[in-house]
């Protein structure tokens, strides 16, 4: 006669592996959970770098990195030489710009070679990227602006130096 011992899904090992499946489940939604709530937000110069990088080959278009953070203490500015990294592109022909959203906190300086955040409070925004060779004319960074004022931001940021080369203009834009 046929005798049924402990062995198959009673046994040790067997039970052993679903506590380490469920385990993994609940760690994989307590991630998620505290992701949702603090966001985990990337390193502003790296995230930027990359942006510059994929914008190169898409002239005129403006795209967004998701939502970084700044603080006075921990990235307290953003430079042309650190985003052109890799990029094929000289310190010359990048520009920083707090355009169009003019976020508390930001400013231009060395001739809009870096981006600063000098705010007490930290603060998320997403880092907006636009490289074109015809950036004054097409200017494709403050849509929501009248033409006239586009013309004037962008001849500000670029001047009349930078004919014929591709041109990146990077800003910071408020997230939801």
């Amino acid at each position: 006669m046929l005798k049924l011992n402990k062995k198959g899904q009673a046994s040790s090992t067997f039970q052993l592996l679903i506590a380490a499946i469920v385990a993994l489940a609940i760690l994989g939604v307590l991630i998620s959970v505290i992701g949702g709530i603090g966001g985990i937000s990337g390193d502003p110069s790296t995230t930027t770098r990359q942006k510059v990088k994929e914008q190169i080959n898409s002239p005129g278009a403006v795209s967004c990195t998701t939502a970084v953070e700044f603080s006075k203490s921990k990235t307290p500015e953003l430079a042309a030489s650190a985003v052109i990294t890799d990029s094929g592109l000289d310190r010359r022909q990048v520009f920083f710009s707090t355009q169009p959203d003019e976020i508390a906190g930001f400013t231009v300086s060395d001739n809009k070679k870096t981006l600063k955040y000098d705010s007490s409070t930290k603060k998320k925004v997403a880092i907006c990227v636009v490289c074109d060779e015809h950036l004054a004319t097409s200017s494709p960074i403050v849509d929501k602006l009248d033409e006239e004022r586009i013309t004037e931001i962008t001849q500000d940021i670029i001047g009349e130096t930078n004919q014929g080369q591709t041109v990146c203009v990077v800003f910071p834009r408020k997230t939801t």
